[in-house]
């Protein structure tokens, strides 16, 4: 999938404010994560939420290709997604929590140990054997659909439509959701 081009103004390192706006349930009440209570909890949670601050970064198009395959405008640049991840993830799991990370214009598959983790993990057994590694999550973002704007007038609006998969420690089946997010 082609990648969203941003103007070229944006080209560097910026400090970020992303702020939950809404949570829907698109899929009905008893679809989401704990039903209607887990919907209710979700809700005050962002009416009580702190906007989240972190760097992101937006570079020249590697290649300098970008959608349609088209030579990139002089002042065309795409986030640079690999710094994003771990930036974004840091400043909500701590620094050290993204262990890998592999990024496309099409998807995003990280693997992250969260601080908190590393915290609570097991003790050395008794027999003194190295005590097993802290429980680690993989998540994958598959980009769906994107959009830009811009006005000319100095305002641009883009937006990715993303399918997300979270997979625990322990197996089982992957948790599922939307997610849209857009940039003004």
């Amino acid at each position: 999938a082609p990648d969203l081009v941003y103007p070229g103004w944006l080209g560097g390192t910026w400090r970020a404010t992303s702020i939950t706006v809404a949570v829907d349930a698109p899929s009905g009440v008893a679809a989401f994560a704990g039903g209607a209570a887990g919907l209710t909890r979700a809700r005050a949670d962002v009416a009580a939420a702190t906007p989240l601050v972190y760097a992101v970064r937006f570079v020249p198009p590697p290649g300098g290709v970008h959608a349609g395959g088209a030579a990139a405008a002089a002042d065309g640049v795409v986030a640079d997604r690999d710094f994003n991840v771990r930036s974004m993830v840091g400043a909500v799991m701590g620094a050290d929590a993204v262990q890998a990370v592999v990024a496309t214009p099409a998807a995003v598959t990280a693997v992250l140990r969260p601080a908190a983790a590393v915290q609570r993990a097991p003790a050395p057994p008794p027999d003194g054997s190295p005590p097993p590694p802290p429980p680690e999550w993989s998540v994958r973002l598959d980009i769906v659909g994107r959009a830009a704007d811009a006005d000319g007038g100095g305002v641009f609006w883009g937006s990715e439509f993303t399918r997300q998969a979270l997979g625990g420690p322990g197996g089982g089946p992957p948790a599922g959701k939307w997610i849209e997010a857009t940039t003004r």
